[in-house]
């Protein structure tokens, strides 16, 4: 797959792979990103894969998104996609943090990746926050 940056510790099932080599044909994404238990390491036997794409031209319609995105798609991953202009809007949601900060490029563009993964911990470092079990919340004083 051109562009994919897969470890031996993040190497995904054949399935998978194909799935996300179709959302590149299909999207023409900035990035694709594998986040969650998978990365966390605490991905137990029924646990899912987490793909978190940024593409410039998706769907604005809801579900000619979720058509889009769930052609082909394997019963047992879950996938994000955001526009970069959307992602800018969502950059406070736990979630969107979670999976910038902590995520891993499987295809894309890497200075891209960079630039918003920054921009994620400059919000963080702005609110004061922290990450916890629960979520990301203030420091204390």
């Amino acid at each position: 797959m051109p562009g994919m940056r897969s470890t031996d510790r993040f190497r995904l099932p054949v399935d998978i792979e194909s799935y996300v080599d179709r959302l590149v044909g299909r999207l023409r994404p900035l990035f694709i990103l594998l986040f969650g238990s998978q990365v966390r390491a605490t991905a137990g036997r029924h646990s899912d894969y987490d793909l978190f794409v940024v593409a410039p031209d998706l769907p604005t319609d809801y579900w000619k998104r979720l058509e889009l995105l769930w052609a082909g798609k394997p019963a047992w991953v879950d996938v994000i996609a955001f526009t970069p202009e959307e992602l800018a809007q969502v950059l406070h949601r736990g979630l969107v943090l979670d999976a910038l900060l902590d995520g891993v490029l499987l295809w894309g563009d890497e200075r891209s990746f960079t630039q918003w993964r920054e921009q994620g911990q400059a919000y963080i470092e702005s609110q004061g926050l922290r990450k916890t079990p629960w979520g990301y919340f203030k420091r204390a004083a």
